[in-house]
């Protein structure tokens, strides 16, 4: 797309890192884990708007009614292509495709049947509750027709950008025993504010 940049994938990087740390490992280790999960993960964001920044001026422009961008960054940098409004299936059904495509330096991630990830389905702002929803269910499908087992999602506004009508889908790859060790940071306990109770659900 546009090259690896730190959008909600980050997240499952800070929950992975923290509960390493909160399990008392070395820093050394904690770095270990937290790079594991950096060469796992792949995200890519949609939205049919740009946020606002309070004292900036804003290209109305940008993207006009019955589109969206993807590829954008949270802070509004440019995506890779504008698309015309669809359906929740075909939206994610081309989100999934541009993030495993090889070509034009991309292939973030290979999946294929039997293996294992953990999806985070992030509101970037002012989607609703119903289209998180939708959004989750559409991902779910089109994993499981491709034989790829779900073992956690994580639901919600966990990165946001101000007011950007969009979401994002990050996949966390889970491999052999560091996978089941990335599980378990993720069902880590947390006082953390923003990380939904209980960790995330299972598929």
């Amino acid at each position: 797309v546009t090259g690896r940049r730190g959008i909600a994938g980050t997240a499952l990087v800070h929950k992975v890192a923290g509960a390493a740390a909160e399990a008392g490992l070395s820093l050394k280790e904690v770095a270990a884990e937290a790079q594991k999960a950096i060469d796992s993960i792949a995200s890519l964001g949609v939205s049919a708007s740009v946020c606002h920044v309070p004292g900036r001026t804003e290209d109305d422009q940008r993207l006009p009614d019955g589109e969206l961008e993807m590829g954008l960054g949270i802070h509004g940098e440019p995506g890779v292509e504008k698309i015309k409004i669809t359906d929740a299936d075909s939206l994610v059904d081309k989100m999934i495709t541009t993030i495993l495509d090889p070509s034009e330096g991309r292939g973030f991630m290979s999946l294929k049947e039997k293996d294992r990830v953990a999806m985070l389905l992030n509101n970037l702002g002012s989607a609703t509750p119903i289209e998180v929803s939708i959004f989750t269910r559409a991902a779910l499908k089109r994993l499981r027709d491709m034989g790829v087992s779900v073992e956690r999602i994580v639901s919600g506004p966990i990165v946001t950008s101000m007011d950007m009508a969009g979401l994002s889908l990050s996949l966390l790859k889970l491999e052999d025993d560091t996978g089941d060790r990335m599980l378990e940071r993720l069902d880590a306990d947390t006082v953390a504010p923003g990380w939904p109770r209980g960790g995330g659900g299972t598929s």
